[in-house]
């Protein structure tokens, strides 16, 4: 919550009720950016809820897909796959089911790991913002 609305709850809170329409009398422009401030970034977050929403909606799916898939299969999705947004997601929720599966082998491992370096070497490190670590 920005200042202006911290001043108006105050007032409001001290019994100042009049400190809105004292605001607006004084700067009209002030307030209006502030509200248009507000509005924009009151869709910024309904926007990052909906893309949110989106992907984990999309996570949900490819589970659901990777989950039928023999581990095989698996490995041909990974070294073709497309989904850029989904690159490092799709790596771990495939080694996650391979791993519940207790199919994880050394071969697998080689797999995985070649996988992991050629999408390394296409990858953009100054905007990654990153959150994956991988563990096992």
């Amino acid at each position: 919550m920005g200042c202006y609305f911290k001043c108006i709850n105050k007032g409001k809170e001290i019994g100042a009720e009049e400190i809105e329409k004292l605001l607006a009398d004084l700067s009209p422009e002030q307030v209006k950016i502030v509200f248009y401030q507000e509005s924009k970034e009151y869709v910024k977050i309904l926007n990052q809820t909906d893309y949110n929403q989106r992907s984990k909606l999309e996570e949900s799916e490819l589970k659901a897909i990777l989950s039928e898939m023999k581990e095989e299969e698996i490995i041909e999705f990974l070294k073709f796959e497309k989904n850029s947004l989904m690159r490092w997601t799709s790596i771990s929720i495939a080694w996650d089911i391979i791993g519940n599966r207790g199919e994880i082998s050394k071969d697998i491992a080689e797999e995985f790991t070649e996988i992991i370096l050629s999408r390394l070497e296409s990858y953009s490190w100054e905007n990654s913002g990153d959150k994956h670590c991988w563990k096992n």
